[in-house]
């Protein structure tokens, strides 16, 4: 695979490197290019014109160049969902239209798919005629890889849709999603070549749920189901046997994104975090009493800043007041107000089927109902223009950019303001790693308007999220910490159908957990599932809600990945000296990427010996990095491992 192409793969627009290649542009000249040029070689769409040269702005250490595929013969098992779409009927469409016409229409559904998925971060792998087969998790994992092939889905389906009256015939579409393991890779053969080609029961899985949706109709398999982390409304078709796969499957028809998130009261049991839990209460019980709090809850994923603010909710239900949501998300990270809109979505009962007329009425009837009818009348076109919706209902607005943002802001602090003047306010603003720069600016004015109100508002985050606001009497940051051993146990021994498992198996399930909550949940749950089923090695393999969150974390290692895989090969505890020698690299080379690997917390010194030895910080992430290995390919890392070892002590030969 050449450069450019590989460089084009990672954006997300492998469909150019054609045209590139034949206008011999190569990665060197990328920096000559512009609006003209790309469109003089036939990049007609403005979006991937902005995107390849946004790209090319970043520089050769861009993130999308750092997606490229891999070269031939790097294939890997890995978790990957993948997205077949096809159009519905193309034959019939082909017989009843011009060819010219024909190109165009199939042109529009195309780059009108393929939008989409880049919008969500697939990879297009594939131009099947009439159809698309996408991966989402490759070449960079995603850990929430199955939501975004979901939502893209959805969104194809009413995009697609949407573009059918102005080219004059109804265009249909019908998409399967499936997640399994594959090997992913290229095929290079005698007279065979095949980019980024999955092999697996997943591929063809995917492709059958396509054969059996109807029109416009998005079908999932149980196990990208069962992934999903946002509430959607799915549909049941029943058990289908489908050619080629070997058990029947259960296959789900996805309706849309429910806006309402069900609440389930039930949740993982709360262990471990009684101190983090008193100091919410205490900061609490302060705003209550006309002290405005803030609380930053920082954590890496998985260590429980959804259930501790799940049992913060349900500890302060008695208490008179009210709660306003307000939830990020890595979807819409460059989208202004996103938290905002998804809360007035929520508070107003918005369904996706609305009307815009339906949306906005809803819309007024909440503002005047929370706020009043003189407020509702001042602050509605502000609102109403963070949903998209029609302004004709208002006076015209007559504002810059600018200004529209600082008056939306005011607006929401006005709400609050009012609100907390009846009953004291909780405000849950969750996931803020993932905030648009705009709700962070509302952010940062909200601790500073709500120091002498009844307000206490809760941040969680992950560490890389810097707070806009210094620390302070008012302000205060809880760390969540990994859980002690007796509270992971605490977890397995509860989880349903461990109950009678031995004590000493319950200690080997907890040693791979690290501490981590969500570890120790999936790993309980995957272990006695795996136990239920009468399957032999239950403990060995990843969970597959794990895998595309662990890999993540491993692909956004870059070339430092390989030393990952090759010391997982070696054991959780491993030797420089050791890897050095299987790897081959020169010293220098090994001491650059286990500073790398420690950089991203994946390893730490080993300090029970005084050998220069390391140890993977997460068993899970060792065996993810183990597992994403071929077989083929351990069997040299094993051989070279034991010579090295019988160098070492030739009397183990015996």
């Amino acid at each position: 695979m050449s450069d450019i192409r590989a460089w084009l793969g990672g954006l997300g627009l492998p469909q150019y490197a054609d045209a590139f290649e034949e206008n011999e542009i190569s990665i060197e000249l990328l920096g000559e290019l512009d609006q003209d040029l790309l469109k003089e070689i036939g990049i007609t769409t403005l979006g991937h014109r902005l995107k390849i040269l946004k790209a090319v702005k970043e520089g050769a250490d861009a993130a999308p160049a750092a997606a490229a595929p891999p070269a031939a013969g790097n294939e890997e098992r890995r978790q990957l969902t993948i997205q077949f779409c096809d159009l519905v009927g193309s034959t019939q469409i082909s017989s009843r239209m011009d060819p010219e016409d024909y190109r165009e229409l199939m042109r529009v559904y195309q780059e009108t798919a393929s939008n989409v998925i880049l919008k969500y971060g697939g990879y297009v792998a594939q131009y099947l005629g009439d159809g698309l087969m996408t991966f989402f998790g490759y070449p960079l994992a995603q850990e929430d890889a199955a939501e975004r092939a979901v939502r893209s889905g959805l969104e194809i389906v009413a995009e697609v849709k949407a573009k059918s009256p102005f080219i004059g015939e109804e265009m249909k579409v019908r998409i399967g999603i499936a997640t399994g393991t594959v090997v992913v890779g290229d095929i290079v053969g005698q007279r065979v070549f095949q980019t980024s080609a999955a092999s697996g029961e997943t591929t063809n899985l995917a492709a059958r749920l396509q054969g059996v949706a109807g029109e416009n109709m998005v079908v999932i398999s149980g196990d990208t189901k069962r992934l999903l982390r946002s509430p959607f409304r799915t549909e049941s078709l029943g058990e289908k046997t489908l050619k080629g796969i070997s058990q029947p499957v259960t296959a789900w028809h996805v309706i849309e994104e429910e806006v309402q998130a069900a609440v389930d009261g039930t949740g993982p049991q709360f262990v471990g975090r009684e101190a983090e839990l008193a100091s919410m209460l205490a900061a609490w019980e302060t705003a209550k009493a006309g002290q405005g709090r803030v609380t930053l809850l920082e954590g890496e994923a998985g260590l429980g800043k959804s259930r501790l603010l799940q049992e913060y909710n349900t500890r302060t239900a008695d208490d008179p007041h009210f709660s306003l949501g307000f939830q990020c998300s890595s979807f819409f990270s460059e989208t202004a107000f996103h938290p905002l809109r998804r809360h007035l979505e929520q508070e107003a009962k918005m369904a996706p089927g609305d009307s815009a007329e339906r949306r906005l009425d809803k819309l007024i009837d909440t503002l005047a109902r929370v706020s009043g009818e003189e407020i509702a009348r001042d602050t509605g076109a502000l609102f109403a223009s963070v949903l998209s919706l029609p302004l004709d209902r208002f006076p015209p607005m007559q504002l810059s950019a600018g200004l529209q943002k600082q008056k939306t802001i005011e607006a929401m602090i006005a709400q609050i303001r009012t609100l907390s003047e009846k009953r004291p306010v909780q405000i849950l603003f969750e996931d803020a790693h993932w905030i648009d720069p705009t709700s962070l600016d509302a952010v940062k004015l909200f601790v500073e308007c709500f120091a002498d109100l009844p307000v206490h508002m809760i941040i969680t985050h992950r560490p890389e999220f810097e707070a806009p606001f210094p620390q302070g009497d008012a302000v205060e940051t809880i760390k969540l910490q990994r859980l002690s051993g007796d509270d992971v146990l605490e977890i397995i021994a509860n989880t349903s159908g461990l109950e009678t498992l031995p004590a000493d198996m319950r200690r080997q399930l907890a040693e791979r957990t690290d501490g981590i909550p969500l570890f120790a949940q999936e790993l309980a749950r995957s272990f006695a599932e795996g136990r239920a089923a009468g399957g032999e090695d239950h403990q060995a393999a990843v969970p597959a809600t794990l895998q595309d969150s662990l890999m993540a974390r491993l692909d956004r290692l870059g070339s430092a990945r390989e030393a990952a895989q090759l010391a997982a090969v070696i054991g959780r505890e491993f030797e420089a000296e050791l890897l050095q020698q299987i790897s081959g690299w020169p010293e220098e080379t090994v001491r650059l990427t286990l500073s790398q690997l420690e950089a991203a917390d994946l390893i730490e010194k080993d300090k029970a010996t005084s050998k220069d030895a390391w140890m993977f910080r997460h068993a899970l992430i060792q065996d993810a990095a183990y597992e994403s290995i071929l077989r083929r390919r351990k069997r040299g890392p094993h051989e070279a491992i034991a010579e090295a070892i019988l160098r070492e002590d030739p009397d183990r030969a015996a």
